[in-house]
């Protein structure tokens, strides 16, 4: 899940962009209408006008074309009119004024004539004033004219005016919008979030248990777990292991010997050496410990771990022989602090060397045991992380493992 903080973010640059889309296209949905407004009441007044002077035009045009000519400019000049164009169905143009003011689209007339009462009309804007393109039949039958007909500014800016005031009610409206929905969502998120955290660390309590409880049966204690981890985690950040590998890392950790569990005691906590039989008995606990984890979604991560922990750099472990680059890289870095930590641990069957015994005896093998760049990054911090984690209070050890893991599996934090 995402931060509540980056989640306020992606929500406010949602709204904006809603804002934005929404202001454009109100923008467009009110100009237009405004704009159809204008035009057809310029329309309106236009033909009243063309109406009141039928009888006048009627003449004009039984007229000669000079006659008609003289008229003509005379309206266009009385009315303010850029363009007129007059002509006659059957004989073509009789009269054309001002027709390099028209934008492009205009410059020709159409095809289609138009209907008496379905007049061809649409606001433009030339040299920074609006007109009311008209293409309309009129005087008698048979005649038609194009017009560039002059709107009033003062429209126009009521135009302008009408359409900020419409945005504006847009933008309030979806602002009040957000500003309600934001403190629900939110605190819907946190309660989701809170939820699922406890699922989660329920999780992560029965993993601790389950390890803990094997620990137990191997080592009397079940300190080694939480230290294990703490060294995992803290190694698996200094040498730059993904962060969404991290939480494998660490349910591996606690389940490294799950299979353990099918190995009997009489081998388990023998004093002495394993024979032949015996050690590839505890061996199979590498495979025993995949098949518990398979078929659980939650611990599928972990199987690097468990699978990978006993094998050597240099193709000498088990169960595959695996060397190198091969093995995991979290089962490379759990290996190094496994061999640590149950060296410098207290078992039934042997006392705990001191950390410089243990280096020593890890210097002899890395290279052939251990990945030899991860366990040179651990060498410099094992002397501070044992100071941290020697100590056999289980409570103190599960404080301190639980602050350092809380990045990694709270949702919180992801």
């Amino acid at each position: 899940m995402t931060k509540p903080i980056k989640l306020l973010h992606s929500f406010a640059l949602r709204m904006l962009l809603v804002l934005l889309v929404n202001g454009v296209i109100w923008s467009v949905i009110v100009k237009y209408y405004y704009e159809s407004k204008t035009a057809d009441r310029t329309l309106s007044i236009v033909l009243e006008e063309v109406q009141s002077l039928s009888p006048l035009i009627s003449k004009a045009v039984d007229g000669e074309r000079v006659q008609l000519a003289a008229f003509l400019s005379d309206s266009m000049q009385d009315n303010e009119m850029p363009f007129l164009e007059v002509y006659k169905a059957e004989d073509g143009v009789v009269f054309s004024k001002g027709a390099s003011m028209l934008p492009e689209r205009y410059t020709q007339h159409y095809g289609q004539l138009p209907e008496e009462d379905a007049p061809v009309y649409q606001l433009f804007e030339s040299d920074n004033n609006h007109y009311l393109y008209l293409f309309a039949q009129v005087f008698k039958s048979g005649w038609y004219m194009r017009a560039a007909i002059p709107v009033s500014p003062r429209i126009m800016e009521q135009i302008h005016d009408n359409t900020s005031t419409a945005l504006l009610v847009a933008i309030v409206t979806l602002v009040q919008v957000a500003l309600v929905l934001l403190p629900l969502m939110m605190t819907s998120y946190r309660r989701i979030v809170k939820d699922n955290e406890r699922v989660l660390m329920s999780h992560l309590s029965m993993v601790q248990a389950l390890g803990n409880a094997i620990a137990k049966r191997d080592s009397d204690t079940d300190s080694h777990n939480y230290r294990v981890s703490y060294y995992a985690l803290r190694l698996a950040e200094a040498v730059g292991l993904e962060r969404r590998a991290i939480p494998g890392l660490l349910k591996g950790s606690f389940l490294h010997d799950v299979g353990k569990i099918g190995v009997p005691d009489s081998i388990l906590l023998k004093p002495t050496r394993l024979n032949k039989e015996e050690i590839d008995i505890i061996q199979k606990h590498v495979a025993d410990g995949l098949e518990i984890v398979t078929g659980i979604p939650w611990l599928y991560d972990a199987k690097s771990v468990i699978s990978g922990h006993h094998e050597n750099y240099d193709g000498s472990g088990y169960p595959h022989g695996l060397g190198g680059n091969a093995i995991p890289v979290e089962a490379r870095i759990f290996s190094v602090v496994d061999v640590f930590d149950a060296l410098t641990s207290r078992r039934p069957y042997k006392e705990p060397l001191s950390v410089e015994e243990t280096l020593c005896i890890m210097d002899d093998v890395a290279g052939q045991h251990f990945d030899p760049g991860i366990y040179h990054v651990f060498r410099e911090m094992a002397i501070q992380l044992h100071k941290q984690m020697y100590s056999d209070d289980r409570r103190k050890l599960r404080r301190i493992l639980s602050h350092a893991i809380q990045p990694y599996f709270s949702l919180m934090y992801k």
